[in-house]
């Protein structure tokens, strides 16, 4: 799973990269520090999951999440944001995030909520007590 990351914060930045590298199957495909940066970036680079500041040096998160929704439905949309009252959780959702956390009181719930998102992995049907060993196994 990819994921890309909007955050003005090089510290920041960093402790959400450590918290995705932490999540076996999800990996950083790209960060930006600014909306024009990122919106470029996201298109480049097709990420599966943007993670994103509400309120960055240039602008709003908002306008990009709306943006992307739009244009991509299928993506999914954390915002990690210190302005965390339900004003800005209910703009978030509206603009079509899909998980709201604050950078300080529910940043541990982070790295579940990706694991939470990873594709299932595929698996075998147990071959049932009649088969034979020389009988095919069946894959879904």
């Amino acid at each position: 799973m990819k994921i890309f990351i909007v955050e003005d914060s090089e510290l920041m930045k960093t402790r959400i990269t450590n918290a995705v590298n932490s999540v076996v199957g999800a990996q950083v495909s790209g960060h930006a520090r600014d909306i024009k940066s990122a919106y470029s970036g996201i298109c480049e680079l097709c990420p599966d999951v943007l993670v994103i500041d509400f309120q960055l040096r240039n602008g709003s998160g908002l306008t990009l999440i709306k943006k992307l929704k739009n244009e991509r439905p299928e993506l999914r949309v954390i915002v990690l944001s210190n302005s965390s009252s339900s004003q800005y959780r209910h703009a978030a959702f509206l603009a079509g995030a899909d998980c709201f956390l604050d950078k300080s009181t529910e940043f541990g719930q982070f790295a579940g909520v990706l694991a939470n998102w990873l594709p299932q992995p595929f698996t075998t049907c147990p071959q049932s007590a009649s088969a034979s060993p020389s009988s095919p196994s069946v894959q879904r």
